[in-house]
């Protein structure tokens, strides 16, 4: 499913404000097993990265947290930075339902659903 529209917005900065026609995409993301799926509206953004952050190297960062015992992550790239390709709101963040409590460790700890 996408739906394509465009739209005049307002666009806050760190350098500023600036008003400009964006383009906006329903598209449809989910897990990776395909079990759950959540319409979400996008702004396409024309840059080939937006975001990138330091790789967590998974498997380091859960041996190193204990409260994270018997977490699976499926991505295992090696790279030293990882882009970031959706970053979801706070309304789109709380609809995300998972089978399990969330792994919470101490303050400043890693967290992982």
């Amino acid at each position: 499913m996408r739906k394509r529209t465009k739209e005049v917005r307002k666009i806050e900065m760190l350098l500023g404000t600036s008003t400009r026609e964006v383009e906006l995409v329903t598209i449809e993301i989910g897990d990776v097993n395909r079990k759950f799926v959540m319409p979400v509206e996008v702004t396409k953004v024309d840059k080939g990265e937006l975001l990138f952050l330091d790789n967590p190297n998974y498997e380091e960062t859960i041996a190193k947290n204990p409260h994270l015992s018997g977490l699976v992550m499926n991505d295992r790239d090696k790279k030293s930075h990882l882009p970031v390709h959706l970053i979801l709101g706070a309304g789109e963040y709380a609809k995300l339902k998972t089978e399990s409590a969330p792994k919470i460790g101490e303050p400043g700890e890693p967290v992982a659903c």
